[in-house]
């Protein structure tokens, strides 16, 4: 389907998608918002272990023969507020860290034709809902904008905020920064845990030694508060596969990096991460319990940190939601949203006006009341 100077495709069986991996990652390469969850590795890896009971979706805009525009969705069926939706909606669930589109740098009218492909669409919809999309995202206003554009109701709703570090400067200039009293908790906790055994901090990024790390990562997981509460990697086959092949790709392309704190010779925390260009991405975290009371992980970050700055990253990022133990480290935060853009018909009108218009006011007034 033509939309101006960019013809539209569907992309709707999985074979398809293997096809396109160098497309895909020539567009990512030259795309606004470059990260490593929008990897063709990473949608194809996510799909074969979280989407095949869905339909593929994936949206395509070329300028002849260049692909200038990717939306990484699949169509589902979903209710909400009590509404059965059709949903074009990303290509995500809880272990997919940030989304977004991809659109060619100098092709952002590539927007703006998407839009037009949507009122067009062959097969139906209600609702294009993108989760997980940061504030800052390059691709956003131009979205929000060319919906509105093009007559849909647009709407970001805050989903969560996720820290991160800007890594410039000396580790020396920014561990002095730190509170006082986090910095003597943390090396009163170094004094009292050697007397278990002595630290040793590792990181791995060998595709053997990833591996093998990551199945000790695992395991320590299993062993905390998830293992109990069944939201560790090992509680479900389909999200210990996912892990153990995307970190292999990981490998294999040089962006793993899996570090281990080891007191005597007891695993105690790990960080699942990514050195992905210029910035490092924590995925997944973890500790044994028994090593809680000397906050092991608050260690582990520490010295991950320290070698971070050495080697001139420019920028650590948390993922997930902010708490407690990330505040400790000060770090600048990032809001997340998630993006509504609303069909034409009588569900996707009445959703809308729940979600956006009657609910607020009804929070407004029920907080007015309660003052």
């Amino acid at each position: 389907m033509t939309e101006g100077a960019y013809a539209f495709e569907e992309i709707q069986t999985f074979q398809e998608f293997l096809a396109l991996e160098d497309e895909w990652n020539d567009l990512l390469d030259g795309s606004l918002a470059d990260l490593p969850f929008l990897r063709h590795e990473w949608f194809r890896i996510w799909w074969s272990q979280f989407g095949v009971q869905h339909r593929l979706a994936i949206i395509l805009g070329r300028r002849g023969r260049k692909v200038c525009f990717a939306a990484p969705l699949m169509e589902r069926s979903r209710r909400m507020m009590g509404l059965p939706l059709t949903c074009l909606q990303s290509l995500t669930n809880d272990h997919s860290c940030r989304f977004d589109l991809l659109v060619r740098e100098g092709e952002e009218s590539a927007l703006e034709r998407f839009c037009g492909y949507l009122a067009r669409r062959p097969r139906p919809w209600d609702l294009l809902l993108l989760q997980d999309v940061a504030e800052d995202s390059p691709v956003l206003p131009g979205l929000i904008r060319a919906a509105r554009n093009a007559g849909y109701r647009a709407e970001a709703d805050h989903a969560y905020t996720c820290p991160y570090l800007p890594l410039g400067g000396s580790w020396a200039d920014y561990w002095s920064g730190l509170k006082p009293k986090f910095r003597s908790n943390i090396r009163n906790r170094s004094t009292r845990v050697v007397l278990r055994g002595p630290l040793d901090f590792r990181v791995a990024s060998d595709p053997e030694q990833v591996a093998a790390a990551l199945a000790v990562g695992i395991e320590l997981e299993q062993r905390s508060w998830k293992g109990n509460a069944g939201s560790a990697i090992a509680s479900d086959p389909s999200v210990a596969a996912f892990y153990t092949q995307w970190m292999q790709v990981a490998a294999d392309r040089g962006w793993a990096r899996l570090s281990l704190l080891t007191v005597g010779s007891e695993p105690a925390a790990f960080d699942c991460g990514l050195r992905y260009r210029d910035r490092f991405y924590s995925v997944k975290i973890g500790y044994d319990p028994e090593f809680a009371p000397y906050s092991v992980g608050q260690l582990l970050k520490r010295e991950l940190l320290q070698r971070l700055f050495a080697e001139g990253v420019r920028e650590y990022d948390f993922l997930g939601e902010i708490n407690d133990s990330k505040r400790d480290w000060l770090p600048r935060t990032r809001e997340h949203e998630w993006i509504f853009v609303y069909g034409r018909g009588i569900l996707p009108r009445l959703h809308y006006a729940y979600k956006f218009q009657l609910r607020p006011r009804v929070k407004a007034l029920l907080k007015r009341a309660g003052k």
